[in-house]
């Protein structure tokens, strides 16, 4: 079953979530040279995120969002090639989420969080080769390779 829900806690909730995830500091730690995450270390990531006071989500729903992201980054990995495909993947999810920011009242703060992500982004790949884009891909596809999402996850229940 659906909740409805009214349109400003809509907006806050998209605010808050662009918030945490494209904040400077988690920005700064995810754009330096480290070790792929763990599996672990992604899911603690990541509800570390969703932990926006608006959030609120309880574990089943966090394992079937954790899912659904980890299915997503897996596809979208499938169609990264080359160094190009891989700054066009970029671009896209940023242009996307700017898309949905701009229904926000004050986008204009949100749209400028989102373009120092996309600054930060193309500073620290800038000299990537198509080789590095090539393990970059493997390696997450290796991470997520035995990531299954079954099919009631993303249907609507109901």
């Amino acid at each position: 079953s659906t909740v409805s829900v009214p349109l400003k806690k809509k907006l806050e909730i998209i605010r808050e979530t662009i918030e945490s995830v494209f904040n400077d500091q988690l920005l700064e730690s995810v754009f330096q040279d480290q070790k792929l995450y763990t599996f672990d270390s992604l899911r603690k990531l990541v509800m570390s995120i969703m932990q926006a006071p608006s959030l609120r989500i309880n574990a089943e729903n966090f394992e079937k969002l954790f899912l659904i992201i980890c299915m997503s980054i897996k596809c979208q990995m499938c169609r990264v090639l080359t160094r190009g495909d891989f700054f066009l993947y970029i671009e896209n999810q940023i242009n996307d989420v700017i898309l949905i920011a701009q229904s926000l009242t004050q986008f204009e703060e949100t749209i400028d969080i989102l373009e120092n992500a996309r600054a930060m982004s193309n500073k620290y790949y800038e000299n990537i080769t198509n080789s590095e884009v090539n393990r970059i891909r493997y390696s997450i596809l290796n991470l997520f390779r035995n990531t299954q999402s079954p099919v009631y996850v993303l249907i609507e229940d109901g």
